[in-house]
């Protein structure tokens, strides 16, 4: 399965319109949260037609040392009912 990553670092009206027209397969990966508090909010929010996995401003330590980040970058996924792998990533932030 291919996943597309995507980093986005400048705000526009093009980028505002991309994630609200697509806010209904988007779940949110807080970083504030543990990775355990993490699985469970995705799990809580799980539905059909969730395929994008989105961060908004998350350390670039985060992105590098998160479980469920390296999960999918190897193909694993994330443990949600059977196996959960978002078709892309999005992230949302300053330039790293």
């Amino acid at each position: 399965m291919l996943v597309t990553f995507k980093y986005f670092y400048e705000e526009s009206e093009a980028l505002n319109t991309l994630w609200e027209s697509n806010l209904s397969r988007i779940l949110f990966l807080h970083d504030h949260l543990s990775e355990e508090e993490q699985l469970v909010n995705i799990q809580q929010n799980m539905t059909q037609e969730k395929d994008i996995l989105a961060m908004r401003f998350p350390p670039a330590d985060f992105i590098k040392r998160n479980k469920w980040i390296n999960s999918i970058l190897l193909g694993r996924g994330l443990p949600c009912h059977l196996v959960w792998k978002p078709k892309e990533v999005w992230i949302y932030g300053e330039v790293l």
